[in-house]
């Protein structure tokens, strides 16, 4: 049985009437780009190459928080814990983490955090969570917090040094001195400790995890890295973000750590890793990612036999939560297509093809999947589910999705850092760049034929930033670059002439504001 067997999307066979030379630009599809030949006027040049939000402290961020009201599951003593920036669980006051018993809410604590949880890990039989807050109630929990349930009640701090920056993911790993608690995130050092986005606490205090991660943004240009996912799969340590090196290691956005040093895994991927889980005993990602290794992908991939490869044509849109649930994989992201099925930001794998899970959610992304007493759960920035409100969260119960209770409500929309600035900047817009309602901040692409073997490329972004466009053929090779650098917001057209043989190929455009596609058929 191959589990893992492609799919592939049915080319169109509608002939667009004006392309009399037989070249025809068909079906957008949102991609994400990876690694010249056109003429382009060129635009100015930008601080951030890359186009990433700044938080205060100068680091990058790829999170957009503007909706991101649901971010973290976990089932900790028989209740689902839930975390993420919003102030209230079904009507009740819970900033920034709530308890679901299946039937209603309360607060995670007896004291309240003051900003975000973005990541929640059990260790040593207490909850850790991990964010951006400084604070519960009048005590200091910089970043990261734990909750005794027979102590006090409410979220501790960690004894010794503090992080000095925001958590985005957390997990339990022994790699031979014991467990540990392992932290990803956006954070440099521990007081005096560098730890360059990853770290391990054993209880009493921070140690490094080698040289950590770095991103080299243009050459010789390093910043440091992100850690986004963390996962532990056959007694290993992963870990996936924005980030390409690890001292002087080229890693790709994601790295195996081998007791000494982080590695790289078959080449990394071309774009940042937002989420890590396993699947039929193999292991998967999911990101803003096309490539990975020498592969094209689309956003998901699995490890086999020491190889990353695709789940068919995976998804149109960046996945950002991995889990399983009854022996298939679901996925959450800015998608609303998975192998060229209508799935709206949330879809199954069966082993064999993409499946949607009912009509999905309606309005924005899915950042978190978890599962609690055997049912799934979703959370995210969404409202709706086939027009019915969910708040935020919701229950799948197939075919449908249900809300629980009156879901999540918050006004913190963007926490503030210590100077009182928002520490996030974002991407652009507030919903997923997908195809769908118009909005005047999406990533557009047209080709336009010109009747003499050539084309005219146009395409619009709502900012500044650094774009890549690409010609990549029916196998998933990527043939070459057209253009690529820093432009400006507003409207760009070069022309193009390719000597390309009969068949079906794509152009992929990608920005950090979101990405579009176009796919074209070559016939005599």
């Amino acid at each position: 049985m191959r589990l893992f067997e492609a799919t592939r999307i049915p080319i169109p066979t509608l002939i667009e009437p004006a392309i009399a030379c037989g070249l025809i630009a068909l079906l957008l599809l949102p991609l994400w780009p990876c690694g010249a030949g056109a003429r382009e006027t060129p635009s100015g040049a930008l601080p951030d190459p890359h186009g990433l939000g700044r938080n205060n402290r100068g680091e990058l961020s790829y999170w957009h928080h503007g909706n991101v009201i649901g971010r973290a599951l976990i089932e900790f003593d028989d209740l689902l814990y839930v975390g993420g920036g919003f102030t209230h669980a079904g009507g009740i006051e819970a900033p920034a983490a709530a308890c679901w018993d299946g039937a209603s809410w309360m607060p995670a604590s007896s004291e309240d955090l003051d900003g975000w949880v973005y990541a929640f890990a059990e260790f040593r039989q207490m909850l850790y969570a991990g964010g951006h807050f400084q604070h519960c109630g009048a005590v200091e929990t910089p970043h990261i917090a734990r909750l005794d349930l027979g102590g006090s009640g409410a979220w501790e701090p960690l004894a010794g040094e503090t992080l000095d920056g925001d958590l985005f993911a957390l997990t339990v790993h022994d790699d031979g001195a014991g467990p540990m608690l392992i932290a990803g995130g956006s954070f440099t050092a521990a007081g005096g400790t560098p730890l360059n986005g990853v770290g391990g606490w054993n209880g009493a205090n921070w140690s490094p995890l080698g040289d950590g991660f770095t991103w080299e943004v243009e050459p010789g240009v390093f910043l440091p890295g992100i850690v986004y996912a963390l996962h532990v799969f056959e007694d290993q340590l992963y870990a996936g973000g924005a980030f390409t090196h690890s001292g002087a290691t080229e890693v790709g956005h994601f790295a195996r750590w081998n007791g000494a040093s982080w590695e790289p895994v078959d080449g990394g991927f071309d774009a940042p890793v937002m989420a890590i889980g396993e699947y039929a005993g193999e292991l998967v990602a999911g990101g803003h990612f096309v490539v990975a290794g020498d592969e094209v992908v689309f956003h998901l991939a699995h490890l086999g036999e020491g190889q990353w490869q695709p789940f068919g044509w995976g998804t149109n849109g960046g996945v950002f939560a991995i889990t399983n649930f009854r022996n298939q994989l679901i996925v959450g992201g800015e998608f609303n297509e998975a192998g060229g099925l209508d799935c709206s930001y949330v879809a199954g794998w069966n082993g064999y093809d993409w499946y949607p899970l009912g009509p999905g959610v309606d309005d924005n992304r899915v950042y978190g999947l978890g599962l609690y007493d055997g049912q799934l759960y979703a959370t995210g920035g969404f409202i709706t589910s086939h027009a019915e409100l969910v708040n935020r969260i919701a229950r799948w119960d197939q075919p449908l999705w249900f809300a629980l209770d009156e879901g999540l409500e918050g006004t913190i929309l963007e926490p503030l850092g210590p100077d009182g600035e928002s520490p996030f900047h974002s991407l652009g817009g507030n919903g997923a760049t997908v195809p769908g309602a118009a909005r005047a901040d999406e990533v557009r692409l047209a080709v336009r034929p010109l009747g003499d073997g050539g084309y005219a490329l146009r395409y619009s972004l709502p900012a500044d930033g650094w774009i890549s466009l690409d010609l990549i053929d029916a196998a998933g090779r990527r043939l070459s670059r057209i253009a690529e650098g820093v432009r400006e917001g507003g409207s760009h057209e070069l022309r193009w002439r390719p000597d390309l043989d009969t068949g079906v190929y794509f152009l992929r455009l990608g920005s950090p504001a979101g990405c579009q596609g176009s796919r074209l058929l070559i016939v005599e």
